[in-house]
């Protein structure tokens, strides 16, 4: 238990003890644990709203649109973010592979999931792209954005060693690439 890690390693204390210590410890992790699960829960939420409401037109434009006529047509009305991202990825899945619009949603989902669920923050991708991008006008040819996809990579495999689940339904590589094209296109 806590309780007993913490007094194994030289925990003391004049006013607590190891177990109130403990205590504390797992009341205040469940709190910061229950505050990113509700807004967790509140981004899944607003990205089901949205792919619901998305379905019909995605469906529609599958072969009609190309996605940039799609993206000011039809997502640019939708406020940036996650729920944003989830109708790109979404609609890019449908357009590039061979699988119904349904499981393009069920696994454009899955991919922004990761970002949601390994509590990385949408403007600060944001802002990692557009420091990327603004980086390229002085004399570097990284038209690939490799210093982003590296970040990227190495922000996961610190998640993944931190305990946080690989999904093993997509690569992570597909991932960033879908993200960078999202960023580039909206």
């Amino acid at each position: 238990s806590l309780q007993k890690k913490l007094a194994a390693h030289g925990f003391h204390s004049k006013y607590l003890s190891a177990r109130l210590a403990a205590g504390l410890i797992m009341e205040f992790c469940q709190e910061k644990v229950g505050k990113v699960a509700k807004q967790n829960k509140k981004v899944f939420d607003e990205m089901d709203n949205i792919l619901r409401d998305e379905s019909d037109f995605i469906i529609k434009t599958r072969t009609d649109l190309d996605m940039n006529i799609f993206i000011q047509t039809n997502v640019l009305s939708i406020p940036p973010g996650y729920p944003r991202m989830v109708v790109v990825l979404s609609y890019r899945l449908c357009y590039s592979c061979r699988m119904g619009v349904e499981e393009c949603k069920v696994l454009a989902r899955a991919m922004v999931g990761v970002w949601v669920n390994y509590g990385f923050d949408y403007l600060e991708m944001k802002d990692m792209y557009e420091k990327e991008r603004m980086g390229e006008g002085k004399g570097m040819d990284n038209l690939s954005l490799m210093n982003m996809r590296r970040l990227l990579h190495c922000r996961h495999r610190a998640k993944v060693e931190q305990g946080y689940y690989k999904s093993k339904s997509f690569g992570y590589s597909k991932l960033i690439d879908l993200t960078i094209y999202y960023f580039e296109n909206t």
